[in-house]
Protein backbone atom coordinates (compact mmCIF):
# COMPACT_ATOMS: atom_id res chain seq x y z
CA UNK A 1 0.00 0.00 0.00
CA UNK A 2 1.33 3.44 -0.89
CA UNK A 3 0.44 6.58 1.06
CA UNK A 4 0.66 10.20 -0.03
CA UNK A 5 3.43 12.17 1.72
CA UNK A 6 1.13 14.32 3.94
CA UNK A 7 -0.68 11.18 5.06
CA UNK A 8 2.64 9.50 5.91
CA UNK A 9 3.37 12.40 8.25
CA UNK A 10 -0.12 12.18 9.74
CA UNK A 11 0.16 8.45 10.40
CA UNK A 12 3.58 9.01 11.95
CA UNK A 13 2.14 11.62 14.32
CA UNK A 14 -0.76 9.33 15.24
CA UNK A 15 1.51 6.39 15.98
CA UNK A 16 3.81 8.58 18.02
CA UNK A 17 0.98 9.85 20.25
CA UNK A 18 -1.30 6.85 20.39
CA UNK A 19 -1.84 4.73 23.48
CA UNK A 20 -4.68 2.31 22.69
CA UNK A 21 -5.24 4.41 19.54
CA UNK A 22 -7.51 2.78 16.99
CA UNK A 23 -7.30 4.33 13.55
CA UNK A 24 -8.77 2.94 10.38
CA UNK A 25 -7.02 4.47 7.40
CA UNK A 26 -8.69 3.70 4.12
CA UNK A 27 -6.50 4.29 1.07
CA UNK A 28 -7.46 4.15 -2.58
CA UNK A 29 -5.10 5.81 -5.02
CA UNK A 30 -7.57 7.97 -6.92
CA UNK A 31 -8.19 11.74 -6.63
CA UNK A 32 -11.27 13.11 -4.90
CA UNK A 33 -14.28 14.25 -6.86
CA UNK A 34 -16.43 17.08 -5.55
CA UNK A 35 -19.97 15.91 -4.99
CA UNK A 36 -22.45 16.98 -7.63
CA UNK A 37 -26.21 16.97 -7.23
CA UNK A 38 -29.02 16.87 -9.72
CA UNK A 39 -30.79 20.18 -10.29
CA UNK A 40 -32.89 21.18 -7.30
CA UNK A 41 -36.53 20.54 -7.99
CA UNK A 42 -39.61 20.72 -5.82
CA UNK A 43 -43.26 19.88 -5.90
CA UNK A 44 -44.40 21.88 -2.87
CA UNK A 45 -42.88 25.33 -2.51
CA UNK A 46 -43.06 27.20 0.79
CA UNK A 47 -44.75 30.57 0.67
CA UNK A 48 -42.94 33.56 2.22
CA UNK A 49 -44.94 35.39 4.86
CA UNK A 50 -45.30 39.09 5.54
CA UNK A 51 -43.62 39.42 8.94
CA UNK A 52 -40.74 40.86 10.93
CA UNK A 53 -38.55 38.16 9.44
CA UNK A 54 -37.32 38.78 5.91
CA UNK A 55 -38.17 35.75 3.77
CA UNK A 56 -36.88 35.33 0.24
CA UNK A 57 -37.60 32.50 -2.18
CA UNK A 58 -34.55 30.59 -3.40
CA UNK A 59 -34.14 27.82 -5.95
CA UNK A 60 -33.92 25.35 -3.07
CA UNK A 61 -36.57 26.77 -0.70
CA UNK A 62 -36.79 29.74 1.67
CA UNK A 63 -34.10 31.87 3.27
CA UNK A 64 -35.24 33.74 6.34
CA UNK A 65 -33.28 36.52 8.07
CA UNK A 66 -34.56 37.29 11.57
CA UNK A 67 -33.24 39.59 14.29
CA UNK A 68 -33.17 37.87 17.66
CA UNK A 69 -32.12 38.78 21.18
CA UNK A 70 -30.08 35.78 22.35
CA UNK A 71 -27.53 36.03 19.55
CA UNK A 72 -23.74 36.28 19.81
CA UNK A 73 -23.79 40.04 19.30
CA UNK A 74 -24.22 42.78 20.36
CA UNK A 75 -22.29 41.86 23.52
CA UNK A 76 -20.22 43.67 26.12
CA UNK A 77 -17.17 41.59 25.18
CA UNK A 78 -16.94 43.63 21.98
CA UNK A 79 -18.58 46.85 23.16
CA UNK A 80 -15.38 48.71 22.25
CA UNK A 81 -14.57 46.66 19.19
CA UNK A 82 -11.69 44.27 18.72
CA UNK A 83 -7.98 44.65 18.09
CA UNK A 84 -5.59 41.99 16.84
CA UNK A 85 -2.43 41.71 14.78
CA UNK A 86 -4.67 42.03 11.74
CA UNK A 87 -5.98 45.44 12.71
CA UNK A 88 -8.55 47.30 14.80
CA UNK A 89 -12.25 46.73 14.21
CA UNK A 90 -14.95 48.95 15.63
CA UNK A 91 -18.06 47.66 17.32
CA UNK A 92 -20.23 49.47 14.78
CA UNK A 93 -20.66 47.41 11.65
CA UNK A 94 -18.86 44.37 13.07
CA UNK A 95 -20.44 43.54 16.43
CA UNK A 96 -23.90 45.12 16.27
CA UNK A 97 -25.67 42.65 13.98
CA UNK A 98 -28.12 40.20 15.59
CA UNK A 99 -29.12 38.52 12.32
CA UNK A 100 -29.97 34.83 12.20
CA UNK A 101 -30.40 32.94 8.92
CA UNK A 102 -32.95 30.14 8.57
CA UNK A 103 -32.48 27.76 5.64
CA UNK A 104 -35.68 25.81 4.94
CA UNK A 105 -35.84 23.45 1.96
CA UNK A 106 -38.76 23.09 -0.41
CA UNK A 107 -40.98 20.16 0.60
CA UNK A 108 -40.04 20.67 4.26
CA UNK A 109 -42.64 18.83 6.31
CA UNK A 110 -43.43 20.60 9.62
CA UNK A 111 -44.07 18.19 12.48
CA UNK A 112 -44.19 18.08 16.27
CA UNK A 113 -40.50 17.16 16.43
CA UNK A 114 -38.02 19.46 14.69
CA UNK A 115 -34.37 18.73 13.92
CA UNK A 116 -31.89 21.57 13.50
CA UNK A 117 -28.39 21.91 12.10
CA UNK A 118 -26.75 24.98 13.66
CA UNK A 119 -23.68 26.25 11.82
CA UNK A 120 -21.16 28.71 13.27
CA UNK A 121 -19.36 30.47 10.41
CA UNK A 122 -15.70 31.41 10.27
CA UNK A 123 -13.76 34.66 9.86
CA UNK A 124 -14.43 37.64 7.61
CA UNK A 125 -17.94 36.82 6.48
CA UNK A 126 -21.61 37.44 7.27
CA UNK A 127 -24.62 35.17 7.33
CA UNK A 128 -26.01 36.13 3.92
CA UNK A 129 -22.68 35.65 2.19
CA UNK A 130 -21.91 32.46 4.09
CA UNK A 131 -25.24 30.80 3.25
CA UNK A 132 -24.60 31.57 -0.41
CA UNK A 133 -20.88 30.77 -0.59
CA UNK A 134 -21.16 27.54 1.39
CA UNK A 135 -24.21 26.53 -0.71
CA UNK A 136 -26.11 25.50 2.42
CA UNK A 137 -29.53 25.46 0.77
CA UNK A 138 -28.28 23.43 -2.17
CA UNK A 139 -26.67 20.86 0.13
CA UNK A 140 -29.83 20.55 2.22
CA UNK A 141 -31.95 20.12 -0.90
CA UNK A 142 -29.58 17.43 -2.22
CA UNK A 143 -29.65 15.52 1.07
CA UNK A 144 -33.46 15.16 1.18
CA UNK A 145 -33.34 15.67 4.95
CA UNK A 146 -36.36 17.16 6.70
CA UNK A 147 -34.42 19.66 8.78
CA UNK A 148 -33.77 23.39 9.14
CA UNK A 149 -30.30 24.96 9.08
CA UNK A 150 -29.70 27.93 11.38
CA UNK A 151 -26.74 30.29 11.04
CA UNK A 152 -26.34 33.01 13.71
CA UNK A 153 -24.24 36.05 12.83
CA UNK A 154 -20.90 35.95 14.61
CA UNK A 155 -18.18 38.59 14.27
CA UNK A 156 -19.14 40.29 11.01
CA UNK A 157 -16.54 40.56 8.26
CA UNK A 158 -13.65 40.47 10.74
CA UNK A 159 -10.91 37.91 11.55
CA UNK A 160 -12.29 37.07 15.00
CA UNK A 161 -13.51 33.80 16.56
CA UNK A 162 -15.30 35.42 19.50
CA UNK A 163 -18.74 34.06 20.31
CA UNK A 164 -20.14 36.93 22.38
CA UNK A 165 -23.19 36.04 24.47
CA UNK A 166 -23.29 32.46 23.18
CA UNK A 167 -20.07 31.70 25.04
CA UNK A 168 -21.94 32.16 28.33
CA UNK A 169 -23.57 29.34 30.32
CA UNK A 170 -26.90 28.09 28.96
CA UNK A 171 -27.07 30.86 26.36
CA UNK A 172 -27.14 28.41 23.48
CA UNK A 173 -30.28 26.88 25.00
CA UNK A 174 -31.83 30.35 25.21
CA UNK A 175 -30.88 31.01 21.59
CA UNK A 176 -32.41 27.74 20.37
CA UNK A 177 -35.67 28.29 22.23
CA UNK A 178 -35.92 31.81 20.81
CA UNK A 179 -35.27 30.47 17.31
CA UNK A 180 -37.94 27.82 17.83
CA UNK A 181 -40.48 30.42 18.99
CA UNK A 182 -39.64 32.63 16.02
CA UNK A 183 -40.41 29.83 13.58
CA UNK A 184 -43.68 29.17 15.39
CA UNK A 185 -44.71 32.82 15.12
CA UNK A 186 -43.83 32.71 11.43
CA UNK A 187 -46.11 29.66 11.02
CA UNK A 188 -43.21 27.62 9.69
CA UNK A 189 -43.70 24.92 12.34
CA UNK A 190 -46.64 23.94 14.56
CA UNK A 191 -47.25 25.88 17.77
CA UNK A 192 -46.80 22.63 19.71
CA UNK A 193 -43.47 21.74 18.05
CA UNK A 194 -40.39 21.00 20.13
CA UNK A 195 -36.71 20.37 19.43
CA UNK A 196 -35.79 16.74 18.85
CA UNK A 197 -32.18 16.73 17.63
CA UNK A 198 -29.49 19.38 17.16
CA UNK A 199 -26.35 19.02 15.07
CA UNK A 200 -23.62 21.59 15.67
CA UNK A 201 -21.17 22.46 12.90
CA UNK A 202 -18.22 24.81 13.21
CA UNK A 203 -16.56 26.15 10.08
CA UNK A 204 -12.96 27.29 10.64
CA UNK A 205 -13.08 30.07 13.26
CA UNK A 206 -16.46 28.72 14.39
CA UNK A 207 -14.51 26.27 16.55
CA UNK A 208 -14.60 28.62 19.54
CA UNK A 209 -18.38 28.84 19.69
CA UNK A 210 -18.63 25.10 19.03
CA UNK A 211 -16.35 24.24 21.95
CA UNK A 212 -18.03 26.63 24.37
CA UNK A 213 -21.53 25.51 23.39
CA UNK A 214 -20.59 21.86 23.90
CA UNK A 215 -19.02 22.65 27.27
CA UNK A 216 -21.66 24.82 28.92
CA UNK A 217 -24.20 26.09 26.41
CA UNK A 218 -27.03 23.78 27.41
CA UNK A 219 -29.11 21.40 25.26
CA UNK A 220 -26.70 18.53 26.01
CA UNK A 221 -29.35 15.88 25.44
CA UNK A 222 -30.51 17.34 22.14
CA UNK A 223 -27.02 17.83 20.68
CA UNK A 224 -26.32 14.49 19.01
CA UNK A 225 -23.66 15.29 16.39
CA UNK A 226 -20.79 17.70 15.78
CA UNK A 227 -19.24 18.46 12.38
CA UNK A 228 -15.91 20.30 12.43
CA UNK A 229 -15.02 21.77 9.05
CA UNK A 230 -11.28 22.48 9.27
CA UNK A 231 -12.04 23.92 12.68
CA UNK A 232 -9.88 22.22 15.33
CA UNK A 233 -7.86 25.33 16.19
CA UNK A 234 -8.26 24.98 19.95
CA UNK A 235 -10.52 23.97 22.86
CA UNK A 236 -9.59 20.35 22.18
CA UNK A 237 -10.76 19.10 25.57
CA UNK A 238 -14.17 20.72 25.09
CA UNK A 239 -14.42 19.36 21.54
CA UNK A 240 -13.48 15.86 22.75
CA UNK A 241 -15.60 15.60 25.89
CA UNK A 242 -19.03 14.73 24.46
CA UNK A 243 -17.59 11.77 22.54
CA UNK A 244 -15.21 10.44 25.19
CA UNK A 245 -17.89 10.23 27.90
CA UNK A 246 -18.70 6.65 28.98
CA UNK A 247 -21.52 5.21 26.92
CA UNK A 248 -21.65 8.21 24.57
CA UNK A 249 -23.35 7.56 21.23
CA UNK A 250 -22.79 11.05 19.86
CA UNK A 251 -21.39 11.37 16.36
CA UNK A 252 -18.29 13.37 15.35
CA UNK A 253 -17.03 14.27 11.89
CA UNK A 254 -13.86 16.33 11.60
CA UNK A 255 -12.56 17.43 8.20
CA UNK A 256 -9.02 18.78 8.24
CA UNK A 257 -6.37 20.10 5.90
CA UNK A 258 -2.63 19.74 6.46
CA UNK A 259 -2.33 22.83 8.65
CA UNK A 260 -4.64 21.34 11.30
CA UNK A 261 -3.23 17.79 11.32
CA UNK A 262 -1.61 18.04 14.75
CA UNK A 263 -4.67 19.73 16.24
CA UNK A 264 -6.90 16.90 15.08
CA UNK A 265 -4.41 14.39 16.40
CA UNK A 266 -4.78 16.05 19.79
CA UNK A 267 -8.51 15.29 19.71
CA UNK A 268 -7.73 11.73 18.55
CA UNK A 269 -5.33 11.38 21.46
CA UNK A 270 -7.98 12.54 23.92
CA UNK A 271 -10.45 10.00 22.56
CA UNK A 272 -7.85 7.25 22.46
CA UNK A 273 -6.96 7.87 26.10
CA UNK A 274 -10.52 6.94 27.08
CA UNK A 275 -10.59 3.86 24.86
CA UNK A 276 -12.77 5.33 22.12
CA UNK A 277 -12.48 3.85 18.65
CA UNK A 278 -12.57 6.06 15.58
CA UNK A 279 -11.71 6.10 11.90
CA UNK A 280 -9.15 8.16 10.00
CA UNK A 281 -9.38 8.41 6.23
CA UNK A 282 -7.91 10.48 3.45
CA UNK A 283 -10.71 11.90 1.35
CA UNK A 284 -8.52 12.39 -1.71
CA UNK A 285 -8.40 8.62 -2.21
CA UNK A 286 -11.99 7.62 -1.43
CA UNK A 287 -13.57 7.97 -4.86
CA UNK A 288 -13.29 5.32 -7.54
CA UNK A 289 -15.48 7.22 -10.00
CA UNK A 290 -14.15 6.56 -13.51
CA UNK A 291 -11.96 3.67 -12.37
CA UNK A 292 -12.12 0.38 -14.24
CA UNK A 293 -13.25 -2.76 -12.43
CA UNK A 294 -9.77 -4.24 -12.82
CA UNK A 295 -8.16 -1.17 -11.27
CA UNK A 296 -10.74 -1.21 -8.46
CA UNK A 297 -10.08 -4.87 -7.71
CA UNK A 298 -6.33 -4.21 -7.64
CA UNK A 299 -6.78 -1.98 -4.61
CA UNK A 300 -6.59 -4.08 -1.46
CA UNK A 301 -8.65 -2.05 0.98
CA UNK A 302 -12.15 -0.64 0.48
CA UNK A 303 -15.06 0.32 2.69
CA UNK A 304 -17.52 -2.51 3.28
CA UNK A 305 -20.05 -2.56 0.46
CA UNK A 306 -17.92 -0.49 -1.92
CA UNK A 307 -18.11 -1.12 -5.63
CA UNK A 308 -16.30 0.17 -8.69
CA UNK A 309 -17.22 3.70 -9.70
CA UNK A 310 -18.61 4.85 -6.36
CA UNK A 311 -17.68 7.40 -3.71
CA UNK A 312 -16.96 5.44 -0.55
CA UNK A 313 -17.42 8.38 1.84
CA UNK A 314 -21.17 7.76 2.46
CA UNK A 315 -20.40 4.13 3.36
CA UNK A 316 -17.73 5.19 5.83
CA UNK A 317 -19.99 7.82 7.40
CA UNK A 318 -22.62 5.19 8.09
CA UNK A 319 -20.06 2.74 9.49
CA UNK A 320 -18.00 5.11 11.66
CA UNK A 321 -19.68 7.20 14.40
CA UNK A 322 -16.41 9.09 14.89
CA UNK A 323 -14.55 9.85 11.68
CA UNK A 324 -11.60 12.14 10.94
CA UNK A 325 -11.24 13.04 7.26
CA UNK A 326 -8.01 14.45 5.87
CA UNK A 327 -8.38 16.36 2.60
CA UNK A 328 -6.13 18.18 0.16
CA UNK A 329 -8.92 20.60 -0.68
CA UNK A 330 -8.04 24.18 0.26
CA UNK A 331 -9.35 25.90 3.36
CA UNK A 332 -12.41 27.20 1.51
CA UNK A 333 -16.02 27.17 2.75
CA UNK A 334 -17.53 26.53 -0.67
CA UNK A 335 -15.26 23.65 -1.66
CA UNK A 336 -15.39 21.93 1.73
CA UNK A 337 -19.16 22.36 2.06
CA UNK A 338 -19.78 21.25 -1.51
CA UNK A 339 -17.73 18.11 -1.00
CA UNK A 340 -18.99 17.06 2.43
CA UNK A 341 -22.13 18.77 3.70
CA UNK A 342 -24.80 16.94 1.67
CA UNK A 343 -23.19 13.59 2.54
CA UNK A 344 -23.05 14.50 6.22
CA UNK A 345 -26.72 15.48 6.14
CA UNK A 346 -27.88 12.45 4.15
CA UNK A 347 -25.93 9.93 6.26
CA UNK A 348 -27.02 11.27 9.65
CA UNK A 349 -29.13 8.77 11.62
CA UNK A 350 -30.53 11.70 13.58
CA UNK A 351 -32.22 13.42 10.63
CA UNK A 352 -35.35 12.11 8.95
CA UNK A 353 -35.94 12.07 5.20
CA UNK A 354 -38.46 14.51 3.77
CA UNK A 355 -41.75 12.69 3.06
Amino acid sequence: MHYSTPLKHLIGHVLALSRPLVAAVITMMIPYTIMACDAVTSTTALTPLTSATEWTSQSWGLLGIAHLTNTPFPDESRAYGYRSSKGAFSSKGHYDDNSVAFVIPDDFHPSEEIDFVVIFHGHTTNVRRFVKEAALGEALACSNRNTIIIVPQGPKNVPDSGGGKLENSDMFAAFMHEALETLKKESMIPRSAHIRHIIISGFSGGFQLTGNVLDHGGMEQEICEVWLVDAAYGLWDELSAPFSAPGSTKILRSIFTDHLSMENIQIMNNLSSTGKCFGVVTDDELSTVGMSTAAFNAIKYHANGASSGCDELPLLLKAQPILFIHTHLPHDAFLLSNRFLADFLASSPNLSARP
